[in-house]
């Protein structure tokens, strides 16, 4: 009967050593994920009017890349001395470095430069208006000759 039971938790043994942690396979993840980020809120919110703070904040669903910030980036109309633009976790961070103007409109062109952290998807032609004054400039003209 002792030797029925030592053979018996041997082969239990040899069983459960032999199926645990095959180094073969390990986790298969799941779909590649095609969605670039998506915009969650910002400070300010696109259009905002009189906006006069010196940092703007965007925070995304996903963790987020900036790819070359200092060329993909348009802030118009331009500063003297550009904005300092930092990708940090799920948000970006502009630090406004001179003051800006009073009653203008401001739009930053973020092109495709904002990527998601694993497949570098990016958010195509992604922009920001805000202005320090009471409306928005259209950019338009319009007249009759």
């Amino acid at each position: 009967m002792k030797r029925l039971l030592k053979t018996g938790i041997l082969v239990f043994l040899s069983f459960v050593i032999s199926s645990c942690a095959n180094r073969g396979i390990g986790p298969q993840g799941g779909p590649v994920d095609s969605i670039p980020p998506v915009l969650i809120q910002s400070y300010p919110v696109d259009g905002t009017l009189n906006f006069h703070d010196k940092h703007i904040e965007l925070q995304f669903d996903e963790y987020i890349q900036l790819t070359n910030p200092s060329e993909n980036v348009l802030f118009s109309p331009p500063q003297q001395r550009a904005p300092e633009i930092k990708a940090i976790g799920k948000k970006i961070r502009i630090d406004l470095v001179e003051p800006l103007q009073d009653s203008t409109t401001y739009t930053i062109d973020f092109g495709s430069a904002i990527v998601d952290n694993n497949e570098k998807n990016a958010i195509e032609d992604f922009s920001l208006s805000f202005s320090t004054g009471d409306r928005i400039d259209s950019l338009e003209i319009y007249g009759q000759i």
